[in-house]
């Protein structure tokens, strides 16, 4: 906070975050062949599902400015905001993913905005009597665009052919 005099303040308040995660796998899942029944390069048993590093990246931003002002009967603040917030999930070799998945490996890139202004007033009118009034303006947009790449099947599920991305943009 600045105070500006005795009857005004600019406040400013702000955040950032930027994470790396890396997705824990249950060691416990079984080794699986590839879709053809070939053992993976790692031996007989199969890829194991810790050979995976599926990783999310998150990112989150905020900040506000406000300012406030007294003269004589009369409050008000004004305050403009905004938010960014994200998160990107990369699955690791699209193929090994695919097999501990169900068939489906999915690449997915979330993305939401929000900003706007706020203000309120009061205006004391008498011991008795105070005349308040507030408004506010908010925009938001978000997005979700994603690639999953899948394995054509048969009837019976079983994997057919190579696999292939579905692309999706919101």
């Amino acid at each position: 906070s600045y105070v500006i005099d005795d009857s005004s303040r600019l406040t400013l308040m702000a955040s950032v975050d930027d994470s790396q995660y890396q997705i824990p796998i249950d060691p416990s899942f079984p080794s699986t062949p590839q879709p053809n029944g070939t053992p993976w390069a790692g031996g007989p048993g199969g890829l194991p599902a810790t050979a995976l590093n599926d990783n999310q990246h998150e990112q989150n931003y905020y900040g506000v400015l406000a300012y406030q002002k007294s003269a004589g009967s009369l409050d008000f603040q004004v305050a403009g905001f905004a938010r960014e917030s994200g998160a990107h999930y990369t699955p690791d070799d699209i193929a090994a993913t695919l097999d501990f998945n169900n068939g489906v490996a999915t690449d997915e890139n979330r993305r939401l905005y929000s900003g706007g202004i706020q203000g309120d007033a009061s205006y004391t009118l008498g011991d008795n009597h105070t005349l308040r009034c507030g408004m506010m303006v908010l925009e938001e947009a978000s997005s979700a665009d994603t690639i999953t790449t899948v394995f054509p099947t048969t009837a019976d599920g079983n994997a057919l052919g190579a696999a292939f991305p579905i692309i999706q943009n919101n």
